[in-house]
This record gives structure tokens, C-alpha cells and sequence, in this order.
């Protein structure tokens, strides 16, 4: 009988083609959508990298134009420098409001402008598409 069952174990030695057919139909329904969450985790992780560089650029491009000198409107504040190729940014000023300080009963009165900076960046040629950012800060003329 042992040498029965070595016999057995013996011819026992690959995997029949029922077991190579069922493994190939696992694989076949598991790894497409395994393939398709990958590429959309790939697609996100890019959006969300060119975003981080949109709010960064535009957050260092309204710091630069808050440094520069007072313009009287219409006013052209210089772009920061080096601007990625990829990226288009686009600067918008208007008057916000005047006002007086210290208050009009007061003899003496200094005037204090103030400008509404728009800044607006754009990845026109993105992949994946990435829509326009926008922020808006204030500066004063001082």
C-alpha cells in the first residue's frame, strides 16, 4: 500500500488544466479593475500634485505684488519669476475702496487706498484638465 500512494504522489505533479483554467478566470475578472482603480489613483494623484503648485504659485505671486510699491490704477504689478511653462497667471487690480483715517472730525486727514488684487492661474495644456484658480487679496497704499 506504500507504494501505492508514493505512485499516486508521484504522477501528481503539475496542476491539470482545470486548475489552470479556473486560476486564469480569477485573474481575468480580478486584475481589470485592480488596472482600472490604479490608473484613476494615478489620475488623482496628478490633480491633486498640479493643484498644490496652482495655490502655491498663486499665493507667492499675491505676496509679491502685496511687496512691490503702491501703483496708482491702472496699475501693472511685474509676475513672479520663474513661472512654470505649463502654467498661464494672470493679475487683475481694482480700485476697493478710499477712505479717511483718522475719522473726517479729526484736522488732519490722511488718505489710505486701497487696491483688490486678483490673481488667476490657469494650466491650460494639464493632464489631466485642471480648472482656473483664483484668489483675491487687498493692498494697501501706505
Amino acid at each position: 500500500m506504500g507504494t501505492r500512494l508514493s505512485k499516486f504522489h508521484q504522477r501528481r505533479r503539475g496542476f491539470s488544466l482545470i486548475e489552470q483554467v479556473v486560476a486564469a478566470g480569477l485573474i481575468a475578472v480580478v486584475v481589470p479593475p485592480l488596472i482600472l482603480l490604479l490608473n484613476g489613483l494615478m489620475r488623482q494623484a496628478s490633480l491633486s500634485n498640479t493643484r498644490v503648485n496652482m495655490v502655491s504659485l498663486v499665493r507667492s505671486q499675491i505676496e509679491s505684488v502685496k511687496a512691490q510699491p503702491y501703483q496708482a490704477l491702472p496699475a501693472s504689478y511685474s509676475l513672479i519669476s520663474p513661472i512654470p511653462p505649463e502654467f498661464t497667471i494672470t493679475i487683475a487690480v481694482s480700485g476697493a475702496r478710499t477712505y479717511t483715517f483718522p475719522s473726517p472730525s479729526s484736522s488732519s486727514t490722511l488718505p489710505d487706498e486701497l487696491q483688490l488684487i486678483t490673481v488667476q492661474i490657469s494650466c491650460p495644456n494639464c493632464a489631466p484638465p485642471v480648472n482656473p484658480l483664483t484668489l483675491q487679496d487687498y493692498k494697501a497704499k501706505r
